[in-house]
């Protein structure tokens, strides 16, 4: 080899070297480049899920509370009368403070004065708030008991209002009177 053909070699060495380093890193240094993007895609994406998920959380804890309070209301005041879980709890109500039951009657239902507002935007509402159905009770016991059963049907859960109360005469020496009470049950809220 000449000289000159050396002294190309050593010089085309150093540029020789390089380009195929170049040639043989640059698609790796692009390739990891990329997966630092993704990488970085990714863990934006991460972040916005569980961002999503402490909010799926809190909405659930949310719905429990108002799902407790929910059931207690639909307790308070359901959806439809209910006649009988009616026929179940007010005669208990009755046998429970010592009076006896001689008549249950139920009337028909009556609408609660119509409401019409908005409940938010592009929300209107409107119809009745609530029904209402009267209960006629015959009633027979002393006026003791009598004075605690009102009161357990005044507090019961199922809401109830005393309309009118009737006294009858007492039985000579035996303080037992009959009794006779419209309620009035309530049911069908829709808030």
């Amino acid at each position: 080899m000449s000289p000159l053909i050396k002294k190309i070699f050593v010089a085309m060495l150093p540029l020789a070297t390089v380009a195929v380093v170049v040639m043989l890193v640059t698609p790796e240094y692009q390739r990891i480049g990329e997966a630092r993007r993704e990488k970085e895609t990714a863990e934006i994406q991460l972040a916005d899920k569980r961002t999503l998920v402490a909010k799926i959380k809190s909405l659930e804890s949310q719905y429990r509370e108002v799902e407790e309070e929910t059931k207690k209301a639909a307790e308070i005041v359901p959806l439809d009368p209910s006649i009988p879980s009616l026929l179940v709890e007010i005669p208990a109500l009755v046998v429970q403070h010592g009076m006896i039951l001689e008549k249950i009657a139920f009337g028909t239902t009556k609408e609660a004065e119509s409401r019409a507002f908005s409940s938010g935007p592009q929300q209107a509402v409107s119809g009745p708030l609530y029904r209402s159905m009267p209960v006629e009770l015959g009633l027979k016991g002393t006026y003791e008991s009598f004075k605690v059963f009102l009161k357990a049907l005044e507090t019961d859960l199922r809401l109830m209002d005393v309309a009118t109360i009737r006294f009858g005469g007492l039985a000579e020496g035996s303080g037992i009177g009959t009794f006779d009470v419209s309620a009035d049950v309530y049911y069908g809220l829709s808030l």
